[in-house]
């Protein structure tokens, strides 16, 4: 096997291959490395952990010679990373089945790095899709922001059927929900073309992955997620993905947790609000989790506790009705107003308060998605 290719094309190829590569135990495994595999005038860089698999595919435009070998992945991707391209542009990787090693070189730069067989690596089993959801990289992109930081991963209860994010499609129409039990995420956005039915959850570290991915899409050609019963798989330019499902059963009512009706709608500027919580906690220290909300005619106030300091904020609202009062993870509200991209936000409370309701007071799509935040109420 040998090859020659541009280092700043290879690098950030092998960088994104190697995030999924390693061992789900921790001991040495096979899967701590990557396949490079040269055939048909491409090079193929494959990396798996066993639930979560990319491959990519470079053009190769220098004379090649076919061949395939498994060769450490951060070792790879560090003399990768190390080379200096205004030196020399080009790096050309060569095998010495012999010797089991693999050459790196680049101008003045030479490396030599033990290989490995690569029978056995790790291949996902492609079976045929029963579902296919059409998407604008976009609108996929944007609704991954928008559920991410709700799942399990920000400190929540950790309850297995939450551990990802959930798509439930149905005819031209996608929900998403994120949740960890004390705050969830509703997002809705439309399909390109219809479905039959889907309901099925992508694990947190493929929902990151293919965030990234999607990120990297230049192009507004539309991507399809294929699923079958336990797996889910895309392209997105050059890059493949595909994971194991979390099976875990899902519960029927998450969309109803957000209500239709409340009893009062309050509107408030969401800078106002984010710098009144950035005040009132400053001094807080890391015991605080909780800020109480009072709302009164026209403004809200803000209050923190804790063991060594306490603070208190106000902030003008549209609200005109009886006192009402809700104490709310100030971390998620916080994260709340970051993904909530407009002047104005939206709290609405129930009678009694049992949650809050958060969105843009505009509550237009944002890249075709809608989205709404429940976070729930704390007893302090």
């Amino acid at each position: 096997m040998k090859f020659t290719i541009l280092t700043n094309q290879l690098s950030p190829v092998l960088q994104s291959v190697a995030s999924v590569a390693g061992s789900p135990t921790g001991k040495s495994d096979i899967a701590e490395n990557l396949l490079l595999e040269v055939r048909d005038q491409q090079l193929i860089v494959l990396g798996t952990d066993y639930s979560v698999e990319m491959e990519a595919t470079l053009p190769l435009t220098e004379p090649c010679e076919a061949g395939l070998v498994a060769v450490n992945a951060p070792m790879v991707c560090n003399i990768v990373r190390s080379l200096r391209p205004e030196q020399n542009p080009m790096v050309t990787m060569t095998l010495d089945a012999a010797a089991n090693s693999l050459s790196i070189v680049s101008g003045i730069n030479e490396f030599s790095i033990a290989v490995i067989s690569p029978e056995g690596f790790p291949h996902f089993r492609m079976d045929e899709a029963k579902c296919s959801l059409r998407l604008a990289p976009r609108t996929l992109a944007t609704l991954l922001d928008k559920v991410m930081f709700c799942m399990p991963s920000m400190g929540g209860r950790e309850l297995e059927w939450s551990n990802g994010v959930r798509f439930d499609a149905q005819g031209p129409n996608l929900n998403v929900y994120g949740t960890n039990g004390q705050i969830l995420c509703v997002c809705e956005a439309p399909l390109l073309g219809e479905v039959e039915a889907l309901k099925a959850t992508i694990t947190p570290k493929f929902a990151q992955e293919l965030a990234k991915t999607c990120a990297k899409s230049a192009g507004d050609d539309p991507l399809s997620l294929e699923f079958t019963d336990s797996t889910v798989t895309t392209v997105c330019g050059n890059y493949r993905l595909s994971a194991k499902l979390n099976i875990s059963a899902y519960p029927t009512n998450v969309k109803g947790l957000v209500r239709e009706r409340f009893a009062c709608e309050i509107k408030m500027r969401n800078a106002d609000l984010r710098d009144a919580i950035q005040t009132v906690t400053a001094a807080a220290g890391n015991t605080l989790l909780a800020v109480s909300f009072l709302f009164e005619e026209r403004e809200v106030t803000l209050k923190s506790f804790s063991n060594i300091a306490r603070g208190s904020s106000k902030v003008a609202t549209d609200y005109d009705g009886e006192r009402i009062s809700v104490s709310l993870n100030f971390n998620y509200v916080k994260e709340v107003l970051s993904h909530i991209h407009e002047e104005e936000v939206v709290f609405c409370l129930t009678n009694p308060v049992k949650a809050a309701v958060i969105s843009g007071a505009s509550r237009e799509a944002q890249e075709g998605v809608g989205y709404t935040y429940c976070i729930s109420s704390l007893v302090v």
